[in-house]
């Protein structure tokens, strides 16, 4: 690897891989030209150019990249006409199905099929069949655990009680929490109106906040961590969808075959209201039902 004649501060290269992350960003490519890669480092590291970090004689863009660009950019054997290509690791366009809700499940289960690890080579994650870690390189990146799994449901039932919103049954269930009992916890949070959506969204903000903690203890690199924590949000996103479209294709499958014009009303009503409670607005929008029914429930459902 080249070593540079003026080593950067550590703040200017923090500076330079974010802006350049930002600026790879927009790219739907996974590789980039290398006279295109210049010219963006040039633009961000005006009136000087990459050149200048390194020594005379190295100075060309593959040193460069390999120098002080791990895990955002990789130089490649790929041409071009004369130019040679960089691979863009971590675009986002590629990461957002990378892991299809993989990663997330390996973080969040007590006892994953698959494990998180970090290759700080490339600065990057990958998921690894569980019980092969001293087979598998990378350093490992743990899943919540139960421990943490309780905290996080103490710590909500607490914040609800400083409210004066926590009933005992909540208080206790909390205390008393094991991952294998979730369903229990679960059924107390819907026993009061809103409090399990409430839940839901307190819950994978501290998923997101242990997952960055981890992150900070594999990686000094704020570039490194940034990408991989955006990695993380996308792939909650990718098992968020997945387990909508399921939920919303079972209900609606459900209803189909539940309303007829020989349900009865009472049998019919039963039915939607199971679909106002799981079901957007425009899942909704989906169903085919009689228009008295539907002027039925919606009486029903003023206060």
């Amino acid at each position: 690897m080249t070593h540079p004649l003026n080593p950067p501060s550590s703040e200017a290269l923090e500076s330079l891989r974010s802006m350049l992350i930002e600026s790879l960003d927009t790219s739907p490519e996974s590789k980039i030209l290398g006279a295109q890669l210049g010219a963006k480092l040039n633009d961000l590291l005006s009136p000087d150019s990459y050149k200048s970090w390194l020594n005379e004689g190295s100075q060309n863009l593959r040193s460069f990249a390999e120098a002080f660009l791990q895990g955002i950019v990789t130089p490649t054997q790929e041409r071009q006409g004369q130019d040679y290509l960089f691979r863009i690791e971590g675009n986002p366009q590629q990461i957002v199905h990378s892991f299809g809700g993989a990663l997330w499940k390996a973080f969040c289960s007590v006892r994953p099929n698959q494990t998180i690890r970090f290759d700080h080579n490339r600065g990057s994650l990958f998921l690894a069949p569980a019980g092969t870690e001293d087979a598998i390189e990378g350093e490992l990146l743990s899943q919540i655990s139960e421990h943490e799994h309780k905290a996080i449901c103490m710590e909500f039932a607490e914040l609800l009680e400083r409210d004066g919103r926590a009933s005992p049954q909540l208080i206790e269930t909390a205390k008393t929490f094991e991952h294998r009992l979730n369903s229990v916890w679960v059924a107390t949070l819907k026993s009061e109106p809103g409090l399990f959506k409430e839940w839901g969204i307190f819950r994978v903000s501290r998923i997101k906040d242990l997952f960055s903690q981890r992150l900070q203890a594999l990686t000094e690199d704020k570039a490194t961590r940034s990408r991989l924590k955006s990695e993380f949000d996308a792939d909650y996103g990718s098992q968020l969808r997945a387990r909508s479209g399921s939920a919303t294709s079972q209900v609606l499958s459900a209803i189909a075959s539940s309303v007829s014009p020989r349900t009865s009303d009472q049998a019919a009503r039963q039915v939607l209201f199971k679909a106002l409670e799981v079901l957007d607005d425009t899942q909704l929008a989906k169903i085919l039902v009689p228009m008295d029914l539907v002027i039925a429930l919606l009486v029903q459902r003023k206060p």
